[in-house]
C-alpha cells in the first residue's frame, strides 16, 4: 500500500495555518448576519414626568435630529394637551399648548409646520405650527373645523407629499346612541374643502368610534372603521376605496368580521407590495392575528396568527399598535402584548413585515405597568422613534387613569437614509370663529414638572455584526481537509 508523506515543512504549514484559522474563530463573539439583524433600542425612559393622566403620545422628527413630542394629559376639569421638544441633547420642560384631546397623532409636513388634528366639544379641528415655535401655546393656529356640523367624533388625517391633506371623521347620527355617518374631506391650496365634501357610509354602528385613513403607494386611499355585529359576523371592520384621489369612493362597503369573536384594536397598513395586511386580536383568543388583501379589500386570507406575539390579558384599551415603513419598504410594528401565552404581564414588541413574513421580533419595555397607545415615526427613512403611554391597572393609591405615563425609545435601522420631500408654502385658511387657547402657562392642575433628564441615546450604535473574510470561507475548509490527510498519512507510515 502506498502511504503518502509530505515534506515536513509544508506539513508545519499547513498546521500554522490551520492554527490560525481556529484561533480568530474562537476569538470571535457570537456571529450574526446583516441579513436579518437585531435593533438595538435605546432605554425607554418616562417624559410625562409628574402629569398623571399622561395619553395618546405622537411625536414628530426633523432632519437633523430634532424631536417634538405631543400627548394629551386627561383630569378632572377637562383634557390639555403638552409639548416637550428634544434639541438633540436633552428633552425640555413639558408645556401645554393647547386644549383638547389629540389622538389622531401630529404629522410634519415638508415645510416644516406640525399639522395636528384634535377633539374640542363635538368638533374635530385642523390646527398647525412651525415646528420650530410648536411648543409654544402662542405658534398654534385657532383651527379650522373638519366637521360642518356638531357631533364629529373618531377622526383621521394624512398629508400626502404631493401637498394635500386628506381628513375623515365619524359624524353622529340622531337615530341612536351608535349611529354615524362616515365623512371625508380634503383640503389644498386653491381648493374648497366643503366641495370636496363626501359621505362614504350613510348609517354605521362604530362600537369603538375610531376611523384608520390609508394612501397606498399606487395611490389608491381606504378608510377603515370599527362596525358593529351584523347578520351572523360579530364586531368587525368595514373598508372603503378611492381610486381617483377622493373624488369617488366604492360603492359596496367591505366587511371583514368573524362568526363567533369580536375584533378587537384592527390596526390597517399597506406593504411595499401594495397588499392590505390587517393586525388585529380577539376577544376571545390567545394569538394576535393577521389577514391580507391582495385585491383593494374586497376578500382577506383566512386569519393567521403572528409568530411570537400573543394579545394582552386584559384588553382595556383600544388601540394597541403601530405602524411605519422604512425607505427599504419594510414595515415596522410596534404591538403591546406578550411573548408567551404564559406571561402575566403586558410589554411592548417590535416586528417586521417585509411583504412576505414577519420576523425581528424583540421586546421594547416590559415593567409591569400595561403599555398601550403606541405611536412610531420615522426621521431620515431609518431612525425609528416611538413613544407610548403606560396605566397601572391596579395603582396601590390614586386611581387608574392618574397612572398613566408617556416612555420613549428609538433604534436605527439598516435602510438607506432619506429626507422629507420640501413642499411650497401653504396655509390652511382659519375659521371665521375662534376657538379657545390654552396659555403658555403650565395648567395648575396638574401641575408640570421636569421629567427625568437622562440622556438618550440618539445614535445607538449598531449591534456588531461579525463577517466572515471570503477568503477564511474557502481557505478553511480546504485546510481542515488536507490537515485530515496529513494526520491519516502520519498514522499510517507508523503504522507500516
Amino acid at each position: 500500500m502506498i502511504a503518502l508523506v509530505l515534506p515536513p515543512r509544508i506539513r508545519a504549514g499547513f498546521v500554522i495555518l490551520l492554527f490560525f484559522i481556529v484561533s480568530w474563530l474562537i476569538a470571535q463573539p457570537s456571529l450574526s448576519f446583516a441579513q436579518d439583524p437585531t435593533l438595538e433600542w435605546s432605554r425607554p425612559i418616562p417624559l410625562s414626568g409628574a402629569l398623571g393622566g399622561s395619553r395618546y403620545p405622537s411625536l414628530v422628527a426633523d432632519d437633523q435630529g430634532q424631536l417634538l413630542l405631543i400627548w394629551t394629559v386627561s383630569a378632572k376639569d377637562g383634557t390639555t394637551i403638552f409639548a416637550s421638544r428634544f434639541d438633540g441633547q436633552v428633552w425640555q420642560r413639558p408645556v401645554d399648548v393647547l386644549l383638547g384631546s389629540a389622538k389622531a397623532g401630529a404629522q410634519l409636513d415638508g415645510r416644516d409646520r406640525v399639522h395636528l388634528l384634535l377633539s374640542r366639544g363635538e368638533n374635530q379641528i385642523l390646527t398647525e405650527a412651525e415646528f420650530e415655535t410648536a411648543d409654544t401655546a402662542r405658534a398654534w393656529t385657532n383651527g379650522l373645523p373638519v366637521n360642518s356640523n356638531p357631533g364629529a367624533t373618531g377622526a383621521d388625517f394624512i398629508y400626502d407629499t404631493n401637498d394635500v391633506l386628506y381628513t375623515v371623521w365619524l359624524q353622529k347620527l340622531a337615530a341612536c346612541d351608535t349611529c354615524y355617518s362616515v365623512g371625508f374631506k380634503k383640503h389644498a391650496k386653491d381648493m374648497a374643502p366643503e366641495l370636496t365634501y363626501r359621505v362614504l357610509a350613510d348609517s354605521v354602528s362604530s362600537p369603538q368610534q375610531r376611523t384608520q385613513l390609508r394612501r397606498a403607494p399606487d395611490g389608491t386611499l381606504y378608510v377603515m372603521w370599527d362596525a358593529a355585529a351584523k347578520d351572523d359576523l360579530r364586531d368587525g371592520i368595514q373598508l372603503s376605496r378611492s381610486a381617483d384621489d377622493g373624488a369617488t369612493w366604492s360603492h359596496q362597503v367591505a366587511h371583514f368580521a368573524s362568526s363567533d369573536s369580536d375584533l378587537r384594536q384592527p390596526l390597517l397598513f399597506i406593504d411595499s407590495a401594495n397588499n392590505l395586511v390587517l393586525v388585529y386580536n380577539f376577544g376571545v383568543r390567545d394569538e394576535t392575528y393577521y389577514s391580507i388583501s391582495t385585491d383593494r379589500g374586497t376578500t382577506w386570507s383566512e386569519p393567521t396568527p403572528i409568530p411570537g406575539l400573543y394579545a394582552n390579558k386584559l384588553a382595556d384599551a383600544d388601540d394597541y399598535f403601530a405602524h411605519v415603513t422604512d425607505s427599504a419598504g419594510i414595515t415596522h410594528l410596534i404591538a403591546s402584548g406578550r411573548s408567551s401565552p404564559r406571561q402575566q404581564t403586558s410589554g411592548l414588541y417590535h416586528l417586521t413585515w417585509d411583504g412576505s413574513s414577519w420576523g425581528n421580533f424583540q421586546e421594547l419595555y416590559n415593567k409591569g405597568p400595561v403599555p398601550e397607545f403606541p405611536f412610531v415615526t420615522l426621521a431620515n427613512g431609518n431612525r425609528l422613534h416611538v413613544v407610548f403611554s403606560t396605566h397601572d391597572p391596579s395603582p396601590v393609591s390614586g386611581d387608574v387613569l392618574n397612572s398613566h405615563q408617556v416612555w420613549y425609545t428609538s433604534s436605527l435601522t439598516d435602510a438607506p437614509a432619506a429626507t422629507r420631500v420640501p413642499l411650497p408654502t401653504f396655509t390652511l385658511t382659519p375659521t371665521a370663529t375662534a376657538t379657545p387657547e390654552a396659555t403658555e402657562t403650565p395648567a395648575p392642575s396638574p401641575t408640570a414638572t421636569t421629567p427625568p433628564t437622562d440622556p438618550v441615546q440618539t445614535n445607538p450604535p449598531v449591534e456588531n455584526v461579525v463577517s466572515i473574510p471570503p477568503i477564511l470561507i474557502v481557505i478553511a475548509p480546504v485546510a481542515l481537509i488536507l490537515f485530515g490527510v496529513i494526520v491519516w498519512a502520519s498514522v499510517f507510515r507508523k503504522r507500516s
